[in-house]
């Protein structure tokens, strides 16, 4: 079995991943993970099975200039999906989830695990509503 973990910051800023790595290496199963630099401009980097995005997009800030990092980010990822062939997908933010949602609904029913961490953005009522989705087909 082949398991995607996506995280939504660099490992530094991710630290509860390595139990998910762990626990994946533990049962005998290969695993990718996707990391993103929020603080860099560069190419897709692969290291291993970890995949480091780099595209500057600051933590906070205009939410109007987070559009083109965060397209970025969810084209990157379904070429990653779409290239990978897993079996399981293991989200560790409520973003990256948000961006896939499509993704997950229909290709990974049932074959996901949705890590919430905070709610930031759950205020708005389209955003809500597809986390609860994601929640229950998780």
């Amino acid at each position: 079995m082949k398991f995607l973990i996506i995280a939504f910051h660099p490992r530094s800023m991710t630290p509860y991943a390595k139990q998910y790595e762990d626990a994946i290496t533990k049962a005998g199963h290969q695993y990718d993970i996707l990391f993103w630099d929020r603080f860099s401009n560069a190419s897709l980097e692969k290291k291993g099975n970890e995949f480091i995005f780099h595209k500057i997009c600051t933590l906070g800030g205009n939410r109007v200039k987070k559009i083109y990092p965060f397209y970025l980010f969810r084209k990157t990822l379904k070429e990653i999906i779409q290239g990978g062939e897993y079996d399981k997908i293991i989200v560790l933010n409520t973003m990256p989830g948000f961006l896939l949602h499509d993704i997950l609904l229909k290709q990974y029913y049932n074959r996901y695990i949705f890590d919430i961490r905070d709610y930031t953005y759950e205020k708005i009522g389209f955003y809500l509503n597809t986390v609860r989705k994601l929640i229950e087909n998780s």
